[in-house]
């Protein structure tokens, strides 16, 4: 993750707090493990970054691409508001958001650092699936912080195993609220491009909250609470969402494997209790974290005062709460597990192991699943074979499966080639490769974008022919001598309707409608004019065409008494005439 291109570099100081590293990346955000390097104090820093419309200038500022400036102003003050609302919580399961920094044309949340393990590594590290006691005292201070996040109107909408984090000393903590998530899913359906930002967890997330406009409440929460317990009892998280969904809508069935059945181990009333949680419609969900609470059967003990379990340190094992025993809690080690340690050490002496080895083993907590002895005084110590005691006996909890590999990131990859493409049949190719999955929701979502546009352009291509068509149309009809008189402008109006009338009487036509090819060309095939010409008063038809009436010329009459001069017959050549007198040379 530290080679995130998009990251800022270590050593970058936002707030007074040095980048150390990055710590998980999202497609609206990139989240940094800060410390001050006054007090020491290490914080969390999220910052607002959305991939695909935001890019880096220079060291720290961000930039976005104009067509989407108003799309993200939204988002980014959306953010603002989410964390400044954040930093109202304060619960002990829930982690502290305690500032919000606007620069940098971005937006920076600042959090503490929760420092342990994720409830869903904490199942992938346990070589047996968790028993309902175990996994208790990770999860009801989760529905605790749940009963008061809802208490204080808010939803969190990202409840899954990689949000839950336990610490050193086996606190679970809340983390990564999916206000985020909101953002991101508005933002995908409204930017100007589709982004391969978003990253979901349809496995956790229920179907109310995939479709656009819904009106989300406690129940969303309650779904993913109930998925994360199927995950932590199952070994794999439940169907996906939109797999339930199309499989519903087709009449195939709910995917949904029932818990009782994927789990046969976990204690029928707590089985049923997930599987109503985990309904595909809200409204047959508890309707409340307490009612959850209650249904389950873990109401007899408040979540604030549940045990917790310490989570073991080793010398070469990282803090893992996965190697907890419920014998741990007392510091004394079962009796069947003392002596299987001790027939352990005895084969180890036997094929002459090295001490280091027997050291190495000495520092992880032994974990034996036995029958409970006979209430006695003397305790009853089992007799364990030497091949006994190299394996511990078969539990009656099943063994974790490994998980499938995850196809999201050829998924990922191969979909963003395609985005480089960006045509239909580069997302064929996609959805015949990966046809289900979050994905391909997003290759089908861009196809449908990809349809709107072309159906825009194939819509204003019409409009422009139809456009042009009308146009021709009435220059037909003016050179007919139909009009309209009025400039063609390609817009068939009443001027131009009656025009076509006026055409229809003289050419004894019976055209009518909206113009088309048939009009046009049998418009042009006329032969000359076909309305008769009408002059503007002042003008009169000739030779086809309105000629202005000449003015009649008055010629003036000769006054009485003025007498008419005559002009000589013959004038010399070289005279000079002035008033009938002529001077010759």
């Amino acid at each position: 993750m530290n080679n995130d291109p998009h990251a800022l570099p270590a050593g970058t100081v936002i707030a007074g707090y040095r980048i150390v590293r990055v710590l998980g990346a999202g497609g609206f955000g990139i989240t940094y493990e800060g410390e001050s390097p006054v007090t020491g104090r290490r914080v969390a820093i999220k910052e607002f970054f959305p991939r695909g419309i935001a890019s880096r200038k220079g060291a720290t500022e961000i930039i976005y691409a104009e067509r989407d400036t108003d799309l993200v102003s939204w988002a980014l003050k959306r953010f603002e508001s989410s964390t400044t609302e954040q930093c109202r919580l304060k619960h002990p399961n829930i982690v502290e958001v305690f500032h919000y920094l606007a620069e940098n044309d971005t937006g920076y949340m600042f959090m503490d650092y929760v420092e342990g393990t994720t409830l869903e590594q904490w199942l992938r590290d346990r070589p047996n699936l968790p028993s309902e006691d175990e996994l208790r005292p990770f999860i009801e201070p989760v529905i605790d912080a749940l009963d008061y996040l809802h208490s204080m109107n808010f939803i969190h909408r990202d409840i899954a195993p990689d949000n839950i984090m336990i610490t050193a000393d086996g606190r679970p903590v809340i983390i990564d609220f999916g206000a985020i998530k909101l953002i991101e899913s508005r933002t995908l359906l409204q930017a100007k491009t589709v982004h391969s930002f978003m990253v979901g967890k349809q496995h956790y997330s229920p179907p109310e909250q995939t479709r656009e406009g819904e009106v989300l409440d406690a129940r969303v929460d309650i779904y993913s609470l109930g998925a994360v317990l199927y995950r932590a009892f199952t070994g794999t998280p439940p169907a996906d969402t939109e797999d339930r969904a199309r499989r519903i809508a087709f009449g195939e069935g709910d995917p949904l494997a029932p818990l009782s059945e994927a789990a046969p181990h976990v204690r029928p009333e707590l089985a049923k209790a997930i599987e109503r949680a985990l309904s595909f419609r809200a409204s047959e969900r508890q309707g409340s974290i307490e009612e959850f609470r209650t249904s389950v059967g873990w109401q007899g003990t408040p979540a604030a005062s549940a045990p917790t379990r310490p989570v073991i340190r080793s010398a070469v094992t990282p803090p893992n709460p996965s190697y907890i025993s419920a014998a741990s809690q007392t510091g004394k080690r079962p009796a069947g597990a003392r002596w299987a340690a001790i027939a352990a050490a005895l084969v180890l002496l036997v094929v002459g192991s090295a001490y280091a080895m027997m050291s190495f083993r000495a520092t992880e907590p032994q974990v034996v699943n036995v029958t409970a002895p006979a209430k006695t005084e003397t305790p009853v110590q089992p007799q364990v074979s030497t091949a006994q005691s190299k394996v511990p006996p078969k539990a009656e909890t099943p063994v974790v499966q490994a998980p499938p590999p995850d196809p999201q990131a050829e998924a990922r990859r191969d979909f963003e080639l395609a985005q480089k493409v960006d045509t239909m049949e580069a997302y064929d190719l996609f959805l015949t490769r990966h046809s289900e999955g979050f994905y391909a929701t997003l290759a089908r979502a861009q196809k449908t974008k990809l349809a709107m546009i072309e159906e825009q352009r194939v819509k204003e291509e019409q409009t422009r022919i139809y456009k042009q068509l009308v146009y021709n149309v009435v220059a037909e009809l003016q050179s007919a001598g139909c009009g309209p008189e009025d400039n063609n402008e390609g817009e068939w109006n009443d001027a131009a309707r009656n025009s076509l009338a006026l055409y229809n009487r003289h050419a004894k036509t019976k055209f009518d409608g909206e113009p088309n090819e048939g009009m046009l060309n049998a418009l042009k095939q006329r032969s000359g004019r076909v309305c008769p010409l009408t002059c503007k008063p002042g003008f009169v038809v000739r030779n086809n065409a309105c000629v202005a009436v000449p003015k009649q010329v008055q010629r003036p009459q000769p006054q009485p008494q003025q007498q008419q001069q005559q002009q000589p017959a013959f004038t010399p050549r070289g005279s000079i005439c002035v008033r009938g007198i002529c001077v010759g040379n």
